[in-house]
């Protein structure tokens, strides 16, 4: 049943109608946020790589001098767990958009028979694409594709570059490993940034549970489930997967039922800017320099004492922040609209892509973009280390938006040539599980 319509003068109105605005990008700022996440996880690798001196939010100790990315907002550019964070709040929110939506428009059976599909593929569109690329990248290790950055300066690529295996027997059985360590304990030697694979599925999991339990119940019930799980996540101390995937159901629940308000006053459009910096604030957060700037010791001091003991306090205040900023954006019509525009959304559609394939494209292309010169006019020349050092000058200010590009283009082919094969396999899987049985898939 509709509620009366508040008056005019309210500059707070629920909105029962899907807008213009609405229509068009239903869940294209959701692709956009996506896009920005993605290419944050790559900006803290190459800072990881060439400026972890940047990492602590002041140079030379407690309450040093801060540079200019070092500040809260701006540091985010080495916030990696941050835009983690977001994926997790936007796998709850885009995957759970359609089964509410059914649910809220009584077709039960839909929702149901949707959650069954969705929650079978899940599976294989999460593990084939991950498979493919460890397979790829192990055999691209054995060949000694990452051996200049495993001798190379840059921390990051160097750490996470894996010695070739002394035998292809050995390789093999260090494959086997990698492929079950990638779901089992959130561990890949070949492509450390699946250690959220397993994660991810966990959070999928998650949704389809709770989705299932709701389906025949109304908002009402719906949105004290949502809050019990996450209290419970925030209890048991599960900032990572629990805390963003509920936050990401809650805000779909209030979007499907149009419970968001609408805002009319010109003055109070612009207080969701402000949630959204509060938002990028708390993101900012280094967990493991918690002590030394004063914003950072504020923060750790609070969540002393609304945290539970002994939780990785990075990991809640960049969740938090990090709901804070979606939330933001989703009652900001302006900020949805400019996270719709082509750009973002297209970054969006190939961001699952770019967070696979960005791991050993720098740890070889990048590689030998940045100490490929050198090592080959030189290859005795390193720091007092005794690893290869990048390159002197600007030299890293011409070479990263090549690299950059290279790496869009290279996730634009894989997302147009190459996922469409994982999505026919998992038709296929889906094809043998169903009553009906096996079907050739074209």
């Amino acid at each position: 049943m509709k509620s009366a319509p508040r008056s005019p003068r309210s500059p707070l109105s629920p909105s029962r109608t899907w807008s213009g605005l609405e229509r068009a990008s239903d869940t294209a700022w959701a692709e956009g946020l996506r896009g920005i996440a993605a290419v944050g996880v790559v900006s803290s690798h190459l800072v990881l790589s060439f400026a972890l001196d940047l990492v602590p939010p002041c140079d030379d100790g407690p309450d040093g001098d801060s540079r200019f990315f070092q500040v809260p907002l701006f540091r985010l550019i080495v916030q990696g767990e941050a835009f983690v964070a977001l994926f997790f709040i936007l796998t709850g929110f885009v995957n759970s958009l359609k089964p509410l939506k059914q649910s809220q428009s009584s077709d039960i059976e839909g929702a149901l028979v949707s959650l069954a599909r969705s929650s079978l593929n899940r599976i294989p569109r999460l593990i084939l694409p991950a498979a493919t690329v460890t397979i790829i990248t192990w055999f691209a290790c054995q060949l000694g594709f990452f051996e200049l950055a495993r001798q190379s300066g840059a921390y990051w690529m160097r750490v996470n570059s894996r010695q070739p295996s002394i035998s292809w027997s050995k390789a093999a059985q260090d494959l086997v490993v990698a492929l079950t360590n990638t779901w089992i304990w959130g561990e890949n030697p070949y492509d450390q940034p699946q250690w959220a694979m397993t994660y991810l599925l966990k959070g999928s999991m998650y949704i389809f549970i709770l989705l299932l339990i709701t389906a025949t119940t109304r908002p009402g019930f719906r949105f004290v489930v949502f809050g019990l799980a996450y209290g419970w996540s925030w209890l048991s101390g599960d900032g990572l997967v629990g805390l963003n995937v509920f936050a990401g159901m809650f805000l779909a629940e209030l979007h499907t039922t149009q419970m968001l308000p609408e805002i009319r006053s010109k003055a109070l459009r612009a207080l969701p800017f402000f949630t959204a910096l509060l938002g990028l604030y708390l993101m900012s957060f280094p967990a493991d320099f918690a002590g030394w700037k004063p914003w950072t010791r504020q923060l750790k001091d609070i969540g002393n004492v609304i945290f539970p003991t002994g939780v990785h306090m990075g990991r809640f205040w960049t969740g938090i922040g990090a709901q804070i900023l979606t939330a933001s954006i989703q009652i900001s019509p302006e900020m949805r609209r400019g996270l719709s525009t082509r750009v973002c959304t297209f970054l969006g559609s190939i961001s699952f892509s770019i967070y696979l394939l960005h791991g050993p494209l720098m740890r070889s292309v990048l590689a030998w973009m940045t100490f490929g010169p050198s090592w080959l006019i030189n290859a005795e020349l390193v720091d007092d280390a005794g690893f290869i050092p990048p390159p002197a000058g600007n030299t890293l200010l011409f070479i990263l938006p090549i690299f950059a590009s290279f790496l869009v283009l290279v996730a634009s082919l894989w997302t147009v040539k190459v996922e469409p094969y994982f999505g026919r396999a998992t038709k296929f899987l889906q094809s043998l599980a169903d009553a009906e049985g096996p079907i050739l898939v074209k």
